[in-house]
């Protein structure tokens, strides 16, 4: 074999073995990109289950706070119902009788805070303070300036009140005040520790039948 010739055949098997390491490179990044690919998808997975488990978690606690919550307002309501159940008559007789009355006055709805008086082995009840423009605000500052009147008459939240609201259901506006009336009354009950106020509804309007 001539030199030449020799020379011809190792170039030609050096083109074969470029061509197969090259086809290797080409293989090796493809297989490369697929794995990351995978991996990829396989990250995004886990995180999407441990996003999941994370909201279901939580989900779970918050659904345990409000049942704990709501456990508490029911034993809190037993006690109260044991409380009034024992002590019967004698917590009602002790209780702060109050009178509610809400009228429209000079087209303003106030609400007046009448509060209950013996006399001569009757009870009578007399005007304590006034809380004003009921229609227009909110039932909190509302629930707020009760709280001072109760207070300013010496009385707090872990006394007994029997309170009556009285109102005339046939007035123009009456509903919306009384709306925000029953709205101060629950914030009252709920919100501001008067756990001892029970409340009646005395419609005027059905007296006038």
């Amino acid at each position: 074999m001539k030199k030449r010739e020799a020379i011809l055949d190792f170039t030609s098997l050096l083109d074969v073995i470029m061509l197969i390491l090259f086809f290797f490179v080409i293989f090796a990044q493809l297989d490369t990109s697929e794995a990351i690919s995978n991996a990829k998808m396989e990250q995004e997975k886990a995180e999407q289950q441990i996003a999941d488990a994370q909201a279901e978690w939580e989900a779970a606690n918050e659904a345990k706070d409000k049942a704990n919550a709501e456990l508490e307002q029911l034993q809190q309501a037993n006690a109260l119902a044991e409380s009034i159940i024992i002590n019967g008559a004698d917590d009602f007789d002790r209780a702060l009788r109050l009178k509610i009355m809400l009228f429209c006055e000079n087209d303003s709805w106030v609400i007046t805070v009448n509060c209950s008086k013996q006399e001569n082995g009757e009870i009578r009840y007399e005007e304590i303070d006034r809380i004003l423009d009921v229609r227009n605000r909110d039932a909190l500052s509302l629930a707020n300036d009760f709280h001072k009147i109760i207070s300013d008459y010496g009385y707090s939240q872990e006394d007994a009140f029997l309170c009556d609201l009285m109102f005339d259901s046939l007035a123009s506006g009456s509903n919306k005040a009384k709306r925000n009336t029953d709205k101060m009354l629950s914030i009252l009950q709920n919100d501001l520790g008067y756990t001892h106020l029970f409340n009646s509804t005395t419609d005027l309007a059905d007296l006038k039948e």
